[in-house]
């Protein structure tokens, strides 16, 4: 591997999106959990494991894990980005737990020692390698004999209403980005079935099991809750961005979101239909 591997994911997620996650931490921990959960689930936790949490962000899935492995066990949580690593451990300290710490380094790449851990795990963390065979290889290096791989992703754009739907709609106020091919780093990269059992293979897991998992994902407590997230963290807020619309581009697509969401809008939340891929694999 070159030592620009994963260089655009690093400055992405040190950068703005990095600055994003992080002043949505408690809407995207609010939304994200009932995934994380089913991957738990599936995780199966024993009191005493070692475990890796990649791409931990602010560190909520890590406590849960330390939680279950108990004060015997140990977690390590890595992610690429300095801002979410640093929150992560400011989370830790502030909520007690001493069985957990936090590294910023590229899973991809990074010498996670052999043999290390029981279990790798992962709440939508694992799609941005730009390397994803070797990225896998190297997160099997650090399992014990017997571990495993555990993990959630998101399932293809197209069945992620949450996506799909309100790039549609800026699409009628100003030209979307070109898409990225359907395998490039980012959110969607594993959303092909097939496709991520050949990488897990290719990797050298054995005993690959894929689980589709949908889910309504809460957007918002509120309408407006639901627009500002859209306009700026989804997909459809990465193009806006990209395009830097005026004033009045902004207030139009803003409008065009707000009465999309009215169908979705149930008492006390705005949620549209949520995809993943809940993936576990053997050493």
């Amino acid at each position: 591997m070159s030592d620009k591997t994963n260089a655009a994911m690093a400055e992405f997620w040190n950068g703005d999106g990095g600055t994003k996650w992080l002043n949505f931490e408690d809407r995207l921990e609010a939304s994200l959990h009932v995934f994380g959960d089913r991957a738990l689930a599936c995780a199966h936790v024993q009191a005493g494991q070692r475990v890796l949490d990649v791409g931990c962000g602010c560190g909520a899935t890590t406590l849960e894990l330390a939680r279950r492995v108990g004060p015997g066990g140990r977690v390590k949580g890595l992610d690429i980005s300095t801002t979410l690593a640093s929150r992560a451990k400011n989370n830790a300290q502030a909520a007690g737990v001493s069985n957990v710490e936090f590294e910023c380094a590229d899973a991809q790449t990074s010498d996670l020692g052999d043999e290390s851990f029981d279990l790798v795990f992962s709440r939508f963390g694992v799609m941005f390698f730009d390397e994803p065979v070797g990225a896998f290889a190297n997160l099997r290096t650090s399992l014990k004999s017997g571990g495993r791989l555990v993990f959630a992703a998101w399932a293809s754009r197209e069945q992620n209403s949450w996506v799909a739907e309100p790039l549609q709609r800026v699409a009628k106020h100003m030209e979307l980005p070109q898409a990225p091919p359907a395998d490039a780093p980012g959110p969607f990269s594993l959303g092909d079935p097939a496709r991520l059992k050949n990488l897990l293979g290719e990797a050298g897991y054995s005993e690959i099991t894929v689980e589709a998992f949908s889910a309504p994902l809460v957007l918002g407590d509120d309408i407006p809750e639901a627009v500002h997230f859209l306009m700026n963290l989804s997909p459809s807020g990465g193009a806006i961005s990209a395009a830097n619309p005026d004033q009045e581009i902004l207030e139009r697509i803003a409008a065009d979101l707000a009465r999309m969401l009215e169908a979705h809008q149930t008492r006390g939340s705005v949620a549209m239909e949520a995809s993943a891929l809940i993936v576990s694999a053997d050493k």
